[in-house]
Parts: structure tokens; sequence; C-alpha cells
């Protein structure tokens, strides 16, 4: 029997289910309802692909419009989506997509986990809590 030339997911025990990755050139569309993981198995799959086996991959959140990303110095991109911008306080107010923004530009400069550690103690700080009432999906990709 010939071997199947698959893409690995690198996500416990899915690899398994699907007979040991995804068949190379395939392209995945994922749907369902809000807070089903649809982002997270997305970004798990592309973080994956290229960190364990050399794989490039692309995410593409039809939901997420291009005012959502940021270019920042040093070949950054950063995305999010509504969660990211929206979260709120009590009164009303909003962190805010200039603010995410800005706030990314100016850390540019900093390893990617130090901007990303960043932006969450920012909106921590802002809604006065530990503990965020909505989600907070930030994808960021630099080019080395």
């Amino acid at each position: 029997m010939p071997t199947r030339d698959v893409v690995k997911t690198g996500i416990a025990g899915l690899d398994a289910i699907l007979s040991d990755g995804i068949p190379r050139g395939n392209v995945i569309l994922l749907e369902g309802a809000i807070g089903t993981g649809k982002t997270t198995f997305g970004v798990e799959f592309v973080y994956h692909g290229a960190s364990r086996f050399k794989e490039p991959g692309i995410i593409r959140l039809f939901e997420v419009c291009p005012a959502k990303h940021v270019r920042c110095p040093g070949g950054c991109v950063v995305g999010w989506r509504e969660g990211g911008s929206e979260v709120g306080t009590d009164d009303g107010g909003r962190f805010g997509e200039d603010r995410l923004a800005e706030l990314v530009t100016k850390n540019a400069h900093r390893r990617e986990e130090q901007i990303i550690a960043t932006v969450i103690e920012a909106v921590k700080q802002w809604t006065g809590t530990a503990e965020l009432q909505d989600d907070l999906t930030l994808l960021l990709v630099r080019r080395h």
C-alpha cells in the first residue's frame, strides 16, 4: 500500500483520527458557532506546522476585517478578533482598536511572547479584572 502524503496537525489525537494527518494540498474550512474552537484549532494547526514540521500555513478568518490587522516595524503583523479590541469596562468604555494598534506598534521591537503578554496585561489593567468576559484572540507573525 502506498504511503499517503499528509500534513500532520500536531494536535493531540487528531492525527490518529485523520489516519496520520490531512492529505497534502487540501484546503480546510472550519465552520461552527461562536466559541466552538475554530480559531484555536487554526492557530494550533499553523503553529505546530511551522514550529514542529516546517510547514507553511495561513489562517483566513472571515469575520476579521483588514482594519483588525497592524503591520509593525521589523516585519511584524498582528491580527485580532473583536474580543481583542471590544473588551470593555463596566461603565461601557472600550479598549479600542487604536489603543491595541498603538500598544503593539510601540512594543514591536520586543519578542513575540513579550508583545502578547504586554497586550494581555494592558487589557487586564484596562478592565480592572484578571478575568476577561470576552475572548482575546491575537495572532502575531514575524518574518525572521
